[in-house]
This record gives structure tokens, C-alpha cells and sequence, in this order.
């Protein structure tokens, strides 16, 4: 399990981009350095793209009007481990530093 104190502000985003990487490198058949494919290789309709979950990236917790959800009550009753989403990667407040990030990996 994450916890805040562990994580830097992008850290959640830059594991989910070498999660995507190694993935599709598994399914490629092998795990190695970027260099060795490139677009072209796929499909003129093939989209590289990534996800992410709400809670484990947002932060911003009461901020703006936004209430608790059902995972702040949850990780706030202590079965976070002393974790918690309250600061999280801060994509509420990144996002745009995130939205290049993807722009520069080359995601769709």
C-alpha cells in the first residue's frame, strides 16, 4: 500500500507511464529499452494511452466544495495504515504539468 509519505508528486504518474511500458513490452514478448520499436510498428489505429485511479492521484481533499468520499472515510478509519489520499500525486492541482507529461510520452 502507498502511502503520501512515500510518494513525490508525479511519482504515481511516472509509475503508472513505466507500468504501461513494461506492459506493453511483455506483450511485445520481451522486456527491453525503448529503442528497439516505434510506431510503426503497430497499427495505423493502435492508441498508446495510460489510466489512473481517482483517489490514488487527485488529492485536494476538501478543497473547493469536494466532500470526503467513501475512500477518504475508509483510509481516515485507520485501514489505510496511516495512508491516506489527502495530498495523493496532486493531479488536482499538476494536472496540466500531467496533461504534458502524456503530450511528451506520446500518449493519445
Amino acid at each position: 500500500m502507498w502511502r503520501e509519505s512515500m510518494e513525490t508528486p508525479h511519482t504515481c504518474f511516472s509509475n503508472a507511464i513505466m507500468l504501461t511500458f513494461l506492459l506493453l513490452n511483455l506483450t511485445l514478448g520481451t522486456v527491453v529499452g525503448a529503442d528497439t520499436y516505434n510506431r510503426d510498428d503497430f497499427p495505423a489505429d493502435f492508441v498508446f494511452g495510460s489510466g489512473t485511479s481517482a483517489y490514488q492521484v487527485e488529492g485536494a481533499a476538501n478543497e473547493e466544495g469536494r466532500s470526503d468520499s467513501i475512500w477518504d472515510t475508509f483510509a481516515h478509519a485507520g485501514h489505510g495504515h496511516g495512508g491516506n489520499g489527502d495530498v495523493a500525486c496532486d493531479g488536482y492541482h499538476k494536472y496540466n504539468e500531467d496533461v504534458r507529461l502524456m503530450v511528451d510520452t506520446g500518449l493519445e
